[in-house]
């Protein structure tokens, strides 16, 4: 029984490993699987070594035991927020509207970006008042800005272009708020405290915390993450962003 667990922790850890190299997506899977294959390996170790001395391991065993269930707990906690985020409010009246950047393919938007593009274009048709604010830079990769792209989308959907901005500076979630604003005040001369954020559903928790941060109102429209598998990667790297916000 023992030999069939350390095989089980080793195909756990080279499985993780694979999809830490070779996964264009999944990182963060091949990343828990990693995890749980050294965590298994960990107890085996334990095991062994509690033969020879039992209370030393006895005591190695219990903090570990305990750091797993605070990390199990936090975890929980942190999906149950991000989940309930995800509803969002596709109803509510906002006069400004962002859009958050995902990955562009040359000039064609990546899957995450193409579902924030259609959620936009369903909250503008529905509110026909209001203004959407495309934001995000031009990655290494790509051949436009995520925001030029999301504005080149739109607009070929039949939205009207004075409808659409562009915010082609901003390279994370928080620029892409405080950059938006910005650009209202540039062209309006006024100041938003309340705006509609479109973004993917699992990323609604976070970018409402960013936009809290910064005193506005965030009024989530999500978009819903149309493959299942790009769905549970982001939403476990969701979990060890907020994380990363919370600490540092």
């Amino acid at each position: 029984m023992e030999k069939l667990l350390w095989a089980a922790a080793a195909a756990l850890g080279l499985a993780g490993v694979l999809l830490l190299i070779f996964s264009p997506i999944g990182k963060v899977i091949g990343l828990c699987v990693f995890v749980l294959g050294c965590v298994l390996a960990a107890f085996l170790a334990l095991h062994r070594w509690a033969q020879k001395k039992p209370k030393a391991a006895r005591n190695v065993r219990r903090v570990l035991i305990c750091i797993l269930t605070l990390g199990l707990a936090a975890a929980i906690w942190e999906g149950q927020c991000i989940l309930r985020a995800a509803a969002g409010d596709a109803d509510a009246d906002c006069k400004y509207i962002l859009v958050l950047g995902a990955g562009v393919n040359g000039t064609v938007p990546s899957t995450s970006l193409r579902d924030r593009i259609q959620a936009a274009y369903a909250y503008l048709v529905a509110h026909p008042e209001a203004v959407a604010i495309g934001t995000g830079v031009q990655g290494k990769w790509e051949d436009i800005s995520e925001g030029e792209c999301i504005y080149r989308e739109l607009t070929a959907m039949g939205i009207a272009p004075e409808r659409v901005w562009v915010e082609d500076q901003a390279r994370n979630t928080r620029e892409n708020i405080e950059y938006s604003r910005a650009l209202i005040r540039q062209r309006t001369g006024e100041d938003v405290d309340k705006l509609g954020i479109v973004t993917s559903e699992y990323h609604l928790y976070r970018a409402g915390l960013f936009a809290r941060q910064q005193g506005v109102e965030p009024v989530g429209i999500p978009a819903k993450t149309t493959k299942a598998y790009l769905f549970v990667d982001y939403f476990l790297r969701e979990i060890l962003a907020v994380w990363y916000y919370t600490i540092f």
